[in-house]
């Protein structure tokens, strides 16, 4: 495992971004020592796992309800066909409408079983695909961070505290801190 630590010299990129973040979000307080350890790369392989099992719940979800909804839309249909109104045109309407509304149902199921073109699930579909082609690119880079945080006035030390920052590939932005 990699340890660098404040006490060096020069301050790595993780150490400057890192010290950066914490004093900007904590305007009343100084961050007295760093220990940063690297932890993990986060490839595509571990976010494609993650947006796989994503997808697949929310396509199914998504085909579940439509087939439930052409259902309900089906019922429908057969009652309007059954009570027959007098206005002829009304009738021509309202059967229509079911007939579009179950057809445009039946579009949506075929494009959520193939490419989901035109769905909220396509451009999951496609970065899955994207992250299929090089399962090895580092996406984001994983570290626990340990720190001692002083009150800057009294150089007091106020208290210890341990987080998991995710860092993007080439670390120059902060993606999450846990």
């Amino acid at each position: 495992m990699l340890i660098l630590s404040l006490y060096s010299c020069a301050l790595s990129i993780e150490e400057k971004l890192i010290e950066n973040h914490i004093n900007t979000n904590d305007n009343e307080t100084r961050v007295q020592s760093l220990d940063i350890i690297f932890l993990q790369d986060i490839t595509s392989k571990d976010s494609l796992d993650y947006l796989v099992k994503y997808f697949n719940k929310k396509r199914a979800d998504k085909i579940k309800q439509l087939e439930k909804t052409m259902q309900d839309l089906s019922e429908e249909l057969k009652k309007a066909t059954e009570n027959k109104s007098t206005d002829k045109n009304e009738q021509d309407n309202v059967e229509t409408y079911y007939r579009n509304m179950i057809k445009e149902s039946k579009n949506y199921i075929q494009a959520y079983k193939s490419d989901c073109k035109g769905t909220f699930l396509e451009k999951t579909y496609l970065k899955i695909n994207a992250l299929k082609s090089n399962t090895d690119s580092v996406l984001t880079k994983k570290y626990l961070v340990k720190y001692v945080v002083v009150d800057p006035q009294d150089e007091v030390e106020i208290e210890v505290k341990e987080n998991t920052f995710f860092l993007n590939s080439d670390r120059t932005n902060i993606l999450l801190v846990e």
